[in-house]
């Protein structure tokens, strides 16, 4: 009995304890936690990029030979200033003027053929002419045996009358006839001269026609010829390597002596414009979309600790390349001093010139998750915490700006070292 008495005893006890804890338990889950809290602020945010940047020369060409010949004189080295069209290097080519010359004789002979055509063309015009009069002078003289032929006809009529009537004797009918028979006969001599005279005019027509296709084949001949010629003094203008803008020469590849051909493609020089330079930047996926013309570009140049470049964006590719998923930009800087190289590498800083309004919180509410996502606690109106997933932009160390999950005005908690639950009471302090 005793026994039983302190094992119910124990027990009643231990039910309280659990009964007493409970309620202490429950106690501190209700009681607020003290914590500092910040409220989303509206800022007008311009966002930048800060990527790598290379100089780069605004023009570069690479020179290579258009004939192939010995280059027998190299007028300018690596670091030679040039203006455009100055002369770099000079090729020789022997066979090609001689060409040249049997090409130019060629044109002479041509030439000189075409005129003894001309002439003869003259000729054949004369030749053509005199057909043709003939021709006329021979109509005319038909034109005189038809009227001969008429007028002893009609005689020959008249006779014949006087005959039959015996006013004459008829012997002079027979003289009528036989006078009338030549006028005939004479009359039929000349309409075969005048066939003949025809005939003449046509092949003296024909003779002018050849003339004139020849002398055409003659002008086509020249003409071709002259194009040769113009084709080969357009082949010959390249034995003398220039340069095709004001520029440095950057790269010497060739000396005298060297055998060049324009079918190896061998570089000869490379010419750079440096007066003014472009300046590359590679701008990631993320950032290249925000990216407009005439967005302010910062620089720094390791050879250049102290200075600052300012220039604007000029132009970019619009795209972004396959390989590393960046869109090329550019910014052209004025060089005229010449202390930007080609090559130099550095950072540079590009500023969105479009602003807009985003919520900023400072740095230290902020915490992130394991997976690397951000989130705050959101204090609610009943002094209670949320945990809020949210979305940063740019990071400048002090402030976050808020892109997605929060509203400007709304209250979160400060730098804490504490991790909350959904629904945990807190106490805003000052």
């Amino acid at each position: 009995m005793p026994f039983r008495k302190t094992a119910l005893t124990l027990s009643v006890q231990l039910l309280l304890g659990t009964v007493a804890c409970s309620v202490g338990v429950t106690q501190s889950a209700d009681k607020a936690i003290p914590v500092r809290a910040v409220t989303v602020q509206a800022a007008e945010s311009s966002r930048s990029s800060t990527q790598p940047a290379t100089i780069a020369a605004f023009y570069r060409a690479e020179i290579r030979a258009r004939i192939t010949g010995y280059v027998t004189r190299v007028h300018a080295d690596i670091g030679t200033a040039v203006s455009q069209g100055d002369v770099l290097a000079e090729v020789d080519v022997p066979e090609m003027d001689a060409e040249l010359v049997v090409r130019q004789e060629t044109i002479a002979r041509l030439q000189a053929e075409l005129k003894q055509m001309v002439a003869g063309i003259e000729l054949q015009k004369s030749g053509v002419s005199s057909a043709k009069a003939s021709l006329q002078q021979v109509k005319a003289e038909a034109a005189g045996r038809d009227a001969q032929l008429a007028a002893d006809e009609a005689e020959l009529q008249r006779v014949d009358d006087l005959v039959r009537r015996g006013s004459v004797e008829p012997r002079l009918l027979d003289e009528a006839r036989k006078r009338r028979d030549s006028s005939l006969a004479q009359q039929t001599a000349a309409r075969s001269a005048i066939g003949s005279a025809e005939a003449e005019v046509g092949v003296a027509e024909s003779r002018l026609a050849s003339a004139e296709a020849g002398r055409a084949v003659a002008d086509a001949k020249i003409r071709i010829a002259e194009a040769e010629l113009t084709q080969l003094r357009a082949l010959l203008a390249f034995r003398q390597i220039v340069a095709p803008f004001d520029g440095i020469v950057t790269h010497r590849l060739l000396n005298p002596g060297d055998l060049v051909s324009s079918s190896e493609g061998r570089i000869l020089f490379e010419v750079c414009q440096v007066d003014k330079v472009r300046c590359r930047i590679a701008v990631p996926e993320r950032d290249a979309a925000f990216i407009n013309q005439g967005d302010r570009v910062r620089l720094t140049l390791p050879s250049f600790a102290e200075t600052e470049f300012e220039a604007t964006v000029s132009r970019t590719t619009q795209s972004l390349a396959p390989e590393t998923r960046t869109m090329l930009v550019e910014a052209d800087l004025p060089n005229s001093e010449g202390r930007l190289l080609p090559g130099m590498f550095g950072q540079a800083t590009i500023s969105s010139a479009k602003n807009s309004s985003v919520g900023v919180l400072p740095a230290r509410a902020i915490r992130f998750a394991e997976d690397g996502s951000a989130y705050v606690y959101v204090v609610q109106n009943d002094s209670r915490v949320k945990a809020a997933d949210i979305r940063i932009g740019n990071d400048d160390g002090t402030s976050v700006e808020v892109i997605e999950g929060l509203k400007v005005g709304q209250t979160v908690v400060d730098a804490h070292l504490k991790r909350f639950s959904d629904g945990q009471l807190v106490q805003v302090v000052k």
